[in-house]
């Protein structure tokens, strides 16, 4: 009998939780989220029984608990990510964490990265504060981090990063659609994306195929049969003409996108060039819709654009996109659900009164632009008409802005929107 009760009191013990808080046990489920998107960039995050006790015997002890502005943003649902355990965060930084990593950690990593990739030849077109950025996007989770970083020397490899500061952009730089030529008032580098300005395909986009049909249509005879063949012929002709043009079509656009996508590398690291984004600071976004047409959609182009962030961690400090209208309302409630809570929270949307102000409370009015409510002349007017040095263009909250934003949206099959519900 008394074997019998050390033998379950070995039992429980055994299957008894091994983390403490307070003298108080806490079982913990290491299981990770079941949404993996909500994991990238952040790293893993675990779900924990017992968090709010946790905090609640946290706090009795004097151990600092999660504050409402440590917490993560709200998922679609409403609800946040969620607090990793006081056993997750305690586990070593090679295992993975929930936490950002300690100066001693980035030095560390820094050193680990270097060992790992040497062989590879692009290692050296990143600085060690690119290096750590790795880290620090990934919640201080080394192997996370490492395979990224490994992504990115690939990445950087096939799309040829080292020649980009030798290709020129001039054509596309005299269009002013895209510019790092200001800085918010914390020295961070602003960039501008004007919509109106940019065009999926320039107009001279031509093909010559349809001229293929026309010299089956010259051969006349008296013959019934041989007409029908003549017309067969031509048929066939038409066929395959528009079948070569759409082909070029296609072609002339990726090379499109993909030279877009380059000049877009090409102004960030031409801004690290020039000083106008240093080392030390990032980037904010911002997304000037006003004056734009449905001629300006370049939903391909965006894509790309988004599939190369992650090679650029850390350096996107935040997004303002405007103005908004029910299309673009429509467009966000569709892409967010595939974006993580983090960069959720950075993306803003604004209202053409809203502009002036949120602007104007993040930068001078000197690094304002003047279309913005600030003092900074920029060339250009709406709908890409390009009113020249010293012109306004469509300042915010003009009748001229405003008459340039009513464009009906008219559905199509390159709408990807257009079957919404619109909730």
């Amino acid at each position: 009998m008394k074997k019998k009760k050390e033998q379950q009191g070995t039992t429980a013990s055994s299957s008894a939780p091994t983390t403490t808080n307070g003298g108080i046990d806490t079982a913990v489920d290491l299981e990770p989220s079941e949404k993996s998107g909500l994991m990238s960039p952040l790293g893993s995050r675990f779900r924990s029984r017992t968090d709010t006790k946790e905090n609640q015997v946290s706090n009795s002890h004097g151990v600092h608990a999660h504050s409402p502005s440590d917490l993560p943003p709200a998922t679609k649902s409403g609800s946040c990510l969620p607090v990793p355990s006081t056993a997750a965060q305690q586990r070593p930084a090679s295992e993975g964490s929930s936490r950002a990593p300690s100066p001693e950690e980035l030095e560390a990593f820094v050193n680990h990265a270097k060992d790992k990739l040497k062989s590879h030849a692009y290692l050296s077109s990143l600085t060690d504060l690119d290096i750590k950025r790795f880290l620090i996007a990934h919640r201080n989770n080394q192997a996370n981090a490492l395979k990224q970083l490994h992504l990115t020397l690939d990445w950087r490899q096939s799309f040829n990063f080292n020649q980009i500061l030798k290709e020129d952009f001039s054509d596309l730089e005299t269009t002013g659609k895209l510019t790092i030529d200001s800085t918010d008032n914390q020295q961070n580098a602003i960039m501008v994306w004007q919509q109106h300005r940019h065009t999926p395909l320039p107009t001279t986009t031509t093909t010559s195929t349809t001229t293929t049909t026309s010299s089956s249509t010259t051969t006349t005879t008296s013959s019934t049969s041989t007409t029908a063949t003549t017309t067969n012929n031509s048929n066939n002709n038409n066929k395959h003409g528009k079948k070569e043009e759409k082909e070029a079509h296609a072609l002339a656009l990726q090379q499109s996108i993909d030279r877009n996508l380059r000049f877009f590398v090409y102004t960030i690291e031409r801004a690290k060039e020039t000083h106008r984004l240093r080392s030390d600071n990032k980037l904010i976004v911002i997304v000037d819709r006003i004056g734009m047409t449905p001629a300006n959609y370049d939903q391909p182009l965006g894509k790309a654009i988004v599939n190369v962030m992650p090679h650029y961690p850390e350096l996107f400090e935040s997004y303002y996109v405007f103005p908004k209208n029910a299309m673009l309302m429509v467009a966000w409630k569709v892409t967010r659900v595939f974006l993580d809570p983090v960069t959720v929270a950075r993306i803003k949307l604004l209202g053409e009164a809203e502009v002036p102000t949120v602007l104007g409370d993040i930068m001078p009015k000197s690094e304002l632009l003047v279309r913005y409510g600030g003092e900074k002349v920029d060339g250009g007017g709406c709908g890409g008409g390009g009113g020249g040095a010293g012109s306004d263009g469509c300042v915010i909250g003009t009748a001229a802005a405003k008459a340039d934003l009513a464009v009906e949206d008219v559905d199509d099959d390159d709408d990807e929107f257009h079957d919404a519900d619109g909730e």
